[in-house]
């Protein structure tokens, strides 16, 4: 069995910000897989039970806030036995360009908080990440105050296309493996055009 746990903070007011791009990924997944995430208070998320190639897997969205998203995940390991091979964590990063999507295992938190909750929270880094790039703030404006903004419209339908890429990389990291989307989705940023 897979989790798949998109990153993200709850509540309205966070809808459409750079930070919930891993939410965004788990939504597009949930309608794939023709699925709902509903509301599991006991482990602090919203999740869905789906199938993907013929495997049972968990999508997931901690409801902690993402500072804490690490408590929601530890809690759906231990209630599915799960172990660290089995988790893919999707999140924004700020050292990719807009749109760029990155598959890997293991390696620090590079200052995201939710994934060094994450990281402390199981007591481990080697898990699978997708990295979807949302690029860095301007000289005049905070990290903070950049990943809670609302998406820019120029560079939305970039971030659709990733979000639309690190979904079926996900599907792939369930039927064929890391290597497998690894070298698929490993890609330099798409093209402006």
């Amino acid at each position: 069995m897979h989790l798949i746990v998109g990153l993200g903070n709850p509540g309205e007011e966070y809808k459409g910000t750079y930070h919930n791009v891993g939410f965004d990924v788990v939504e597009d997944l949930a309608k794939r897989l023709k699925t709902e995430l509903k509301r599991n208070s006991s482990l602090k998320a919203r999740i869905a039970k789906v199938n993907i190639g013929e495997k049972d897997s968990v999508l997931m969205m901690p409801m902690t806030f993402m500072n804490r998203s690490g408590e929601a995940v530890k809690r759906i390991m231990e209630e599915y036995g799960l172990d660290m091979d089995d988790i893919i964590v999707v999140h924004d990063e700020f050292d990719l360009e807009i749109g760029t999507l990155k598959v890997k295992k293991g390696g620090g938190s590079a200052g995201h908080y939710g994934l060094q909750s994450v990281i402390d929270s199981l007591g481990g880094r080697d898990f699978v990440r997708i990295r979807i790039g949302i690029g860095k703030p301007g000289s005049k404006e905070t990290g903070a105050k950049y990943v809670l903004s609302k998406l820019n419209k120029k560079f939305s339908s970039a971030l659709k296309s990733a979000v639309e890429d690190a979904s079926s990389a996900a599907e792939d990291i369930v039927r064929h493996g890391t290597s497998f989307a690894m070298n698929k989705y490993n890609r330099t940023a798409p093209s402006k055009n």
